[in-house]
């Protein structure tokens, strides 16, 4: 009898514990009411391409064009009693796509299993048919920074809701993600009667091969919260060198922070689970965490 109830107990916690980390995200609307003359008119609908190179588990590397109604995908942690800690996530994609499993729903998961709420951003993207750096394209990206701000905003907002510590949400964008995270923390866009300290600042922030620059650069002060940093040395789309200025200025300020570079890992590494030497930063990502306070 001792014995079938020492099974019986460890079948619970297994149902329990499979339960709490598999529910199902909810997807919602950035803005409840839509937007008014959405400037992104792109001449063909919004489509979704599996690419075969870097799939997960289940078989899914997904890239999302003409985004132009921004979504967020709810994945809160399971409920231990206690507010949650969350992260609002932002893929990459060159601001043209969002990358959404490798940056997006495969980071919430791993986020989850740290008992770390995430929000991951789908957000507008420049229409195909726009050349990059074109006048109207550059344009289109001050209201995809105002996206990645409305997300966080909207976190804030709905922290009691979703059962979330106000005072540990952060930000993590990889690549063009990593960008609105370095424009988020730095004030490039704070809407016109909004506190920035209490409705939109991040209490930290991850820039994963980010495409930080100058501009950045030129914003930072002590103001800023802790940030933590990772790129490879081989990466020739957002290089290290940029990573490394964007560190030394946060340095300079006083700014808690933390940068690894990889030797390998190129471009687009995700969680990285099949590259040999930047899969450590995860788990070098989670003892950030524990070191900031954010998770025990």
């Amino acid at each position: 009898m001792k014995n079938l109830m020492v099974l019986m107990n460890l079948l619970l916690i297994v149902l329990f514990s499979v339960s709490a980390f598999s529910a199902e995200p909810v997807t919602m609307p950035l803005y409840k009411d839509g937007i008014q003359d959405n400037p992104f008119k792109p001449a063909n609908k919004e489509r979704t391409v599996n690419r075969e190179a870097d799939q997960n588990e289940k078989g899914l590397n997904r890239a999302i064009y003409n985004v132009t109604e921004p979504v967020l995908d709810i994945y809160l942690a399971p409920d231990t009693g206690a507010k949650n800690p969350a992260v609002v996530v932002f893929p990459g994609g060159g601001f043209t796509h969002v990358t959404i499993d490798k940056e997006g729903y495969d980071v919430a998961e791993w986020l989850n299993s740290m008992g770390v709420s995430a929000i991951v951003v789908t957000y507008r993207t420049i229409p195909e048919e726009l050349e990059r750096g074109s006048a109207l394209s550059n344009k289109l990206r001050e209201y995809i920074l105002q996206d990645a701000v409305q997300a966080v905003c909207l976190t804030h907002e709905k922290s009691k809701e979703w059962n979330l510590d106000t005072e540990k949400i952060g930000v993590m964008g990889f690549s063009a993600g990593g960008n609105l995270c370095g424009s988020i923390i730095t004030q490039m866009y704070v809407p016109n009667g909004m506190d920035y300290e209490t409705e939109i600042r991040p209490d930290f922030a991850c820039l994963v091969y980010p495409g930080i620059g100058e501009a950045h650069n030129a914003k930072v002060d002590s103001s800023l919260p802790p940030v933590f940093i990772t790129v490879a040395m081989d990466d020739h789309t957002t290089p290290a060198p940029r990573a490394i200025s964007f560190f030394e200025k946060l340095l300079e300020n006083s700014v808690p922070t933390e940068l690894h570079i990889f030797q390998c890992g190129s471009h687009g590494f995700g969680l990285a689970k099949n590259k040999s030497v930047a899969k450590s930063w995860p788990f070098l990502f989670e003892n950030w965490l524990k070191e900031n306070g954010i998770i025990k």
